[in-house]
């Protein structure tokens, strides 16, 4: 709680948009290529509700749209990543420049 001008209040410190639901995944690249993040993270959610249900084809489909994204998924490491936008990628650039 805070004080400001005589009145007193709890601070927030959080404006925006309401955080996205990671389902405890994490984007593990570089951050350069750009991908609808918030849709990496509905597509996450729909795939491990499915499979919560031993939906297997309705995870499939999610993790297909996933693919089409350019978005791999490792599930045991909780991680995912753009293609081309790995760390190995550009080191790779960085020697041909």
């Amino acid at each position: 709680e805070v004080e400001v001008f005589g009145l007193r209040g709890v601070l927030q410190t959080h404006r925006g948009p309401a955080p996205i639901e990671t389902h405890g995944y994490r984007r593990d690249d570089n951050g350069l290529v750009p991908v609808d993040e918030p849709r990496v993270y509905e597509l996450l959610g729909q795939r491990l509700s499915a499979k919560a249900v031993k939906d297997y084809g309705a995870a499939d489909r999610a993790r297909e749209a996933l693919r089409e994204m350019g978005v791999d998924v490792f599930d045991s490491s909780r991680i995912w990543r753009v293609r081309g936008g790995t760390r190995e990628f550009n080191a790779r650039l960085t020697q041909l420049a």
